[in-house]
């Protein structure tokens, strides 16, 4: 076996400037908020809990807790175009099939990141929606979209999100 002292990251390496998120640390943005999905809210209801999100976010923690009265038994988390009627780039690009019917409470909130797959930790918001530097866009809307919901079911939602300013 080889006894191994190297830097990671690529542009060191190369000699390059690194990206600060990658390296020596980077600004944390936090979003947080709550909202209610009523008894008569149906499957394909999306719910925009962040507008116009800097593209350059990179997602490190994604908590999502739930009353235990919702009767949503799939919901995804994902990435959308800027605007109510705006169009799903990824709508389970963060997260998928979560079931909130359960309840989450604080200290038992579900991952919202589970979609994020470990080899991609590090890509910003317009990566994960399947963006390049020259597609991508202004802004992003991150939702949470009701794939199956049962009968009844009003209740809480709230969205506790940790992102690193990337570049």
């Amino acid at each position: 076996m080889a006894l191994q002292d190297k830097y990671v990251n690529a542009d060191i390496v190369a000699g390059e400037k690194a990206v600060a998120a990658e390296n020596d640390g980077a600004k944390t943005v936090s979003i947080v908020k709550t909202f209610e999905i009523n008894t008569a809210d149906d499957n394909a209801s999306v719910y925009r809990w962040a507008k116009n999100v800097n593209p350059h976010l990179i997602p490190k923690q994604v908590q999502i807790l739930a009353d235990s009265a919702l009767t949503v038994t799939d919901a995804n988390m994902g990435i959308w175009a800027t605007g109510i009627g705006g169009t799903a780039f990824d709508d389970n690009a963060l997260t998928e099939a979560v079931d909130l019917s359960s309840g989450f409470a604080r200290g038992s909130e579900a991952n919202g990141l589970t979609g994020v797959a470990i080899e991609d930790v590090e890509k910003t918001i317009y990566e994960l929606a399947g963006h390049t530097t020259a597609t991508k866009k202004m802004g992003y809307d991150l939702a949470l979209t009701i794939i199956t919901k049962g009968a009844g079911g009003t209740g809480t939602v709230s969205i506790i999100a940790d992102f690193v300013q990337g570049s």
